[in-house]
């Protein structure tokens, strides 16, 4: 069986946005993937916890992929009562694809300094490729923040991986704002997904 390119893009998706839908089309191509799929996180161990629950954070991940067959989604944090460590996601994930599926992590270049607080660092960057994905005209991360915890050779993968997308300033905290003051979140984020958080009366 012929190896399957798989980027892997987690998140708390809360909600997700025409953002990390950019950065998954331009992975998509720049890597040359044959999927990309969504892993909405359940209490991510870095960020502040979700606004919207679990379950409405995976339907609009769905409903946002649901006319490409590019992207999945996969739910296998959702179900944890612990964080969602990286590095159990990509063995979970490793275990169930199977042999032939080469992974990629696709991460946004701000959460690259704070590897060094991920569970097993070491170990996921040997397990799987960790990506970083950089927004043209933005600085660059200061890799030397990882110097103690990661070898040398490490660091010069992750540089030597990173690749860019073009620039577009969005994010979720953003949306939440201009859902609870009252205005217009639209071409922020896909119709269907701005449709549900209306209907289920979401971030006000």
């Amino acid at each position: 069986m012929a190896e399957q390119r798989i980027g892997l893009l987690g998140g708390t998706f809360d909600p997700i946005h025409f953002g990390h839908l950019l950065l998954a089309v331009h992975s998509y191509e720049e890597l040359d993937l044959d999927r990309v799929i969504f892993v909405p996180s359940r209490l991510p161990p870095h960020k502040s916890q979700p606004v919207a629950e679990a379950a409405d954070r995976l339907e609009m991940v769905r409903l946002a992929l649901a006319d490409d067959e590019r992207f999945l989604v996969c739910d296998c944090e959702l179900g944890r009562a612990e964080p969602s460590y990286t590095i159990e996601t990509v063995r979970q994930l490793q275990s169930s694809l199977g042999s032939d599926a080469h992974l990629f992590w696709l991460i946004g270049s701000d959460m690259a300094e704070d590897l060094p607080s991920w569970q097993k660092i070491g170990e996921l960057v040997e397990l799987i490729e960790i990506i970083v994905v950089g927004r043209a005209g933005q600085d660059q991360p200061d890799y030397s923040l990882l110097e103690p915890t990661l070898t040398a050779e490490q660091i010069k993968r992750l540089r030597a991986q990173a690749i860019d997308l073009p620039l577009i300033d969005i994010s979720s905290t953003q949306i939440r704002e201009r859902i609870g003051a009252g205005q217009s979140v639209r071409y922020l984020l896909p119709r269907v997904v701005e449709e549900y958080i209306t209907e289920h009366k979401l971030y006000r």
